[in-house]
């Protein structure tokens, strides 16, 4: 997602989907904290677990990552 690559590229389709559902996805070390916290947030295996599962859209929002975006703004399209 912030790094242009999906992170688990392989040639092998089933190779690929196999990890996508059972290993945690690797972070590249150049992402900030808050992007790796949103990340593991949002990628967490079990739905239950995840941000945003709970409070939706709301919860994502109010993440650290996003503490600069002015959400009402964006919607209005003044950013």
């Amino acid at each position: 997602m912030l790094t242009g690559r999906p992170p688990f590229l392989n040639n092998n389709k089933s190779t690929m989907l196999k990890n996508l559902v059972s290993k945690p996805v690797p972070l590249p070390y150049y992402i900030s904290d808050d992007a790796k916290s949103l990340l593991r947030g949002l990628f967490k295996i079990k739905p239950e677990d995840r941000l945003g599962f709970k409070e939706g859209a709301a919860e994502i929002k109010s993440h650290k990552f996003f503490k600069d975006i002015d959400f009402q703004k964006l919607a209005n399209k003044e950013v």
